[in-house]
């Protein structure tokens, strides 16, 4: 009798036992992206924009998926690193080295392999399931690589895009074109344009209308509909088949790629079940209900799965015009 009542007790006890230990991993959460805010923002008022964020291309780029051979794919983690006391491992980056092989832009030299390797806290959601490190690509950066077979740090958070049709990385739209997104019967009202291959030709990649692309990242002045009402950046535990398989990570998740920046498109815990390692990256958590997004006024907000698409819309442009509401 008195084991089956402790029995009994257990039961009721366990799952309080696992939502506190749920919140206390989601507040751990919520402090990675405000210490990453402070980061930006502190490098915001030394460089006068948000951390740089470039992918080798280059800038005047206008031929129809013409990938690059410049040096420089490095992603706006890096450059952050000084501002989340992560100077040393900067200073470990060689942002010259050629030796990574064809393709990779230096980006997957053994120096700078070494480096990415490193495991970061700071950039792990403790409600992930993932490894901390994973054997992934570079993608995008000179049209792909590996690290060697290396292992290398994950991150879950990205930079945002903007509301935009993510061409090759999307589960909204194939290969060039512009789409009606509707979600419920709840339409945009207008399309979006796609980018990348097929997309907009001339200014290849320049039309985010987000904080970060992939050559660039814009700065506070840029953000017109307020820095307190738009997204800066967005918990993506980078899935690669959805949410009904959190472990089954995307190809693409290492922290120091010039990648990690998503589009708010891709609906929040989408589960489009499209098993493909660069695709469908976009605000999701394994968090009940929704995921933390940071404005770029360096506020935290967690935003619910099921938020209207207009909403969505508002808070994921810089300069739109469309009233962001209640979220």
């Amino acid at each position: 009798m008195v084991i089956a009542i402790i029995a009994v007790l257990i039961a009721l006890l366990l799952p309080a036992v696992q939502q506190a230990r749920e919140a206390a991993r989601r507040t751990q959460c919520k402090n990675n992206l405000k210490q990453l805010g402070l980061a930006c923002h502190n490098y915001h008022d030394v460089s006068q924009q948000f951390p740089q964020n470039y992918d080798g291309r280059p800038l005047n780029e206008t031929v129809n998926g013409s990938w690059q051979g410049n040096p420089g794919c490095f992603g706006w983690i890096v450059m952050a690193l000084p501002y989340l006391d992560q100077a040393p491992l900067y200073n470990r980056f060689n942002f010259n080295d050629q030796s990574g092989g064809s393709g990779t832009l230096g980006w997957t030299s053994q120096n700078n392999t070494a480096a990415a390797a490193t495991v970061l806290t700071a950039l792990l959601c403790p409600s992930n399931p993932q490894p901390s490190t994973l054997g992934v690509d570079v993608a995008g950066c000179g049209g792909g690589g590996t690290y060697n077979n290396t292992k290398v740090g994950r991150t879950d958070y990205t930079g945002n895009l903007g509301f935009i049709a993510g061409d090759w990385r999307s589960c909204l739209v194939q290969d060039g074109g512009n789409i009606p997104l509707s979600k419920g019967g709840e339409a945009v009202g207008t399309v979006l344009d796609a980018w990348g291959e097929g997309g907009s030709i001339n200014n290849y990649l320049q039309n985010m209308n987000g904080v970060f692309s992939f050559f660039g990242t814009g700065k506070i002045r840029d953000i017109t509909d307020g820095t307190s009402n738009t997204i800066l950046l967005m918990e993506d535990h980078h899935w690669s088949a959805g949410k009904t398989k959190p472990g089954q990570n995307a190809g693409d998740v290492g922290w120091a790629s010039s990648m990690q920046v998503s589009t708010a498109a891709n609906l929040i815990n989408q589960g489009y079940g499209y098993n493909d390692s660069h695709k469908c990256h976009g605000i999701s958590s394994t968090h009940v209900g929704g995921a933390h997004v940071l404005m770029a006024d360096g506020s935290v907000r967690f935003i619910n799965e099921n938020l209207g698409l207009t909403v969505l819309q508002a808070i994921a442009t810089r300069g739109s015009g469309v009233p962001a509401g209640e979220f």
